[in-house]
């Protein structure tokens, strides 16, 4: 069982957007994931869907939503020493069957139009309970992750997050997708880098994120989706 006070340090809002409006409900499990190597200074988790390398300074956690309807797997990582300055890095993968489900229900023509309704999304939901948060959109960009083409947006939410003491911050966060097709047709994934501003731009912090994308694997092989 996951301690209540890590739990509450999760994103969990950035968990409840991305699913809310899929056609999937069904039982949940959370586990503390297992790293399955050591690599000198960091962990190397794999999961049937992705495998990256984190920091050993970092916690991770596994996450998944399924039914007959499909799956949606989830790892969560962040450093151990964030705390009400929180920032995480959300690895979420969609299996074939709820891809195809939720570009259709959202009537997406390309992953481009996918990322932007995410963050949209997202900034939403911060609204309602920070009425003054402003949306900036601060960089767009490509990269390759394990061979794919990515694309990413960052964004930073101004006065997004009041902390329990009544302090607000600024929220930054890097979303990141690509689409990887298998045998079965195709997989959406999405990493979002997200966290308070003070916390999220510390460099040993950029540093794992990016060393995070530079060694993700996917579970299948597969051809470029495109964007």
């Amino acid at each position: 069982m996951i301690p209540r006070s890590l739990y509450k340090r999760l994103p969990v809002l950035i968990f409840w957007t991305l699913v809310i409006s899929l056609p999937v409900a069904g039982w949940s499990l959370f586990q503390i994931a297992i790293a399955k190597y050591s690599r000198g200074d960091y962990f190397y988790l794999e999961t049937a869907q992705i495998a990256f390398e984190f920091p050993k300074s970092w916690w991770a956690s596994i996450y998944e939503h399924r039914n007959e309807s499909g799956s949606i797997y989830y790892v969560a990582a962040y450093p151990l020493t964030s705390r009400e300055t929180w920032v995480s890095v959300i690895f979420i993968t969609y299996d074939e069957k709820v891809t195809k489900a939720y570009f259709e229900r959202h009537k997406f023509s390309n992953l481009s139009y996918a990322l932007l309704f995410e963050i949209n999304r997202t900034y939403s939901e911060i609204k309602r309970s920070n009425t003054d948060a402003t949306l900036h959109f601060l960089k767009n960009d490509t990269m390759k992750i394990s061979g794919i083409e990515a694309i990413s947006i960052t964004i930073k939410v101004e006065e997004g997050y009041q902390d329990k003491e009544g302090n607000i911050h600024n929220l930054t966060a890097t979303f990141v997708s690509w689409i990887h097709k298998t045998g079965k047709g195709e997989k959406i994934y999405y990493v979002i880098f997200f966290g308070v501003e003070e916390e999220w731009s510390k460099s040993q912090v950029q540093d794992a994120f990016e060393h995070m994308l530079s060694t993700i694997k996917l579970g299948e092989s597969g051809e470029d989706g495109g964007t």
